[in-house]
C-alpha cells in the first residue's frame, strides 16, 4: 500500500511543490536524530539495528529477489573471480569455512569444492532458507554445511575456535555503523582456530562522505545506501590501527582492483581484501 501512496504522490502536480519540503523536514529530522543518538548511542544501534531487518526481509521477500536486491548483477558476480583474491594467501587446513552475510548462498556453493564443509550466516531468514534450497538444488548434501541467523548486531555463532577459514564479500561495506562493524571483526575471530584466517572484501576508491569510523545510526537504508567508502589510500593506517585494537592482530593488510566490462558501476569490483590470522 505505500509503495502504491508514493507512486500516487509522485504523479501528483503537486509533486515538485511538495517534494522539497518533505525532503527539507527529512533533513531536519535526521539532525535531531543524529543529537539523539550521539547522546544515547544505544538507540542509534537499535533503531539502525530494526532498518537493516526491515530491508533484507523487504529484499529478500522471494527468491528472485534475493539474488536481484541482496546479490544485485547476479551473474556479473558469478563471472568474478572471487576465490582467487580471497584465496591468494590462505596456507592453512581447507576443512570448515564460514560465508558471513552469505544472502543466498552464491559463495557458499562456489567454496564447496575448496573446503570439506561450507556454513553460512546471514541477517535475513529469508536468505538462510533460500540458501538451504539453493545449495540442494546444485547437489550439496546437508551434512555439507550449517546455516545460522545473526542478529544483525553481531555473528551469533557458538562455535569458539571451530572454522579454518571466513570469508565475506560485497556485504561489510553495507554496514554504516563503524560499532556494528567492530562487534562483528570480534565475533569472527573469536570462531577462527589457531592459525585459521578471515577475508572481507570491502568497496574502495569511491567516496560517499560515509567513512570506515562513521556511526550512520540514522541511515535509511542499507545493501548500497549509505555504504561504508574507503575513498583512497591515506585512509588505511587509522583502519589498519582500529582493527588491530578491535580484534587482537591483523596481518597482510592489502587492497586490489579488479575490473571487467560489466562492472564499471559495481562498486564493489575494487576489492579490500583484510586478512586476519588468529595467533592464539
Amino acid at each position: 500500500m505505500s509503495a502504491q501512496i508514493k507512486a500516487f504522490l509522485r504523479e501528483s502536480i503537486l509533486y515538485p511543490l511538495l517534494h522539497p519540503i518533505y525532503k527539507f523536514l527529512l533533513y531536519f529530522y535526521d539532525i535531531l536524530r543524529t543529537f539523539l543518538f550521539t547522546i544515547f548511542p544505544t538507540l542509534g544501534l537499535s533503531s539502525y539495528n530494526s532498518m537493516q531487518i526491515k530491508e533484507y526481509k523487504n529484499y529478500s521477500n522471494n527468491f528472485n529477489n534475493a539474488m536481484e536486491l541482496c546479490v544485485g548483477n547476479f551473474q556479473a558476480h558469478e563471472a568474478y573471480p572471487y576465490e582467487k583474491y580471497l584465496m591468494e594467501r590462505y596456507k592453512g587446513e581447507r576443512k570448515i569455512a564460514l560465508d558471513f552475510a552469505c544472502g543466498m548462498g552464491r559463495m557458499m556453493n562456489r567454496f564447496m569444492d575448496l573446503f570439506d564443509k561450507v556454513d553460512g550466516v546471514d541477517l535475513s531468514l529469508e536468505n538462510i532458507t533460500y540458501a538451504k534450497q539453493y545449495l540442494e538444488e546444485n547437489g550439496h548434501s546437508e551434512h555439507k554445511f550449517d546455516l545460522y541467523q545473526s542478529t544483525g548486531m553481531g555473528v551469533s555463532i557458538d562455535k569458539k575456535d571451530y572454522y579454518d577459514f571466513i570469508f565475506s564479500t560485497i556485504a561489510l561495506q553495507h554496514i554504516s555503523v563503524y560499532e556494528i562493524r567492530k562487534s562483528i571483526f570480534k565475533d569472527l575471530l573469536s570462531l577462527l582456530k589457531p592459525g585459521g584466517s578471515c577475508c572481507f572484501q570491502m568497496g574502495f576508491g569511491w567516496d560517499n562522505g560515509n567513512y570506515w569510523f562513521s556511526n550512520k545510526y540514522t541511515a535509511r537504508s542499507t545493501n548500497g545506501g549509505d555504504d561504508v567508502s574507503i575513498p583512497d589510500d591515506s585512509h588505511l593506517a587509522g583502519i589498519k590501527k582500529t582493527l588491530k585494537i578491535s580484534v587482537s592482530k591483523m596481518l597482510n593488510l592489502k587492497w586490489n582492483y579488479h575490473l571487467t566490462q560489466k562492472w564499471e558501476i559495481i562498486i564493489t569490483l575494487f576489492g579490500y581484501l583484510f586478512t586476519l590470522t588468529n595467533n592464539s
